[in-house]
């Protein structure tokens, strides 16, 4: 048992660390960029149609009032 639990830990490490591996997840990560950045431009162009600017800030997405194809300030 401990030779195979070594063994298995020498190919699950040497599998993480293949070139394949990497490049797949890199695929993956791409295309769920992709999948993220579609859903938004959606979510805005539903958004922009009630009036509302869906905004991206640094901690998130923030929602906005829309006036004139701007965010409409707090003083107005």
């Amino acid at each position: 048992m401990y030779h195979l639990a070594e063994e298995l830990r020498f190919v699950i490490r040497t599998n993480f660390e293949c070139e394949g591996y990497r490049a797949r997840v890199e695929e993956i990560d791409s295309k769920f960029t992709a999948m993220q950045e579609r859903a938004f431009t959606e979510l805005g162009d539903d958004a922009s149609a009630q009036r509302v600017l869906l905004v991206r800030t640094p901690l998130g997405f923030s929602l906005a009032p829309k006036g004139n194809g701007e965010a409409i300030g707090e003083q107005e």
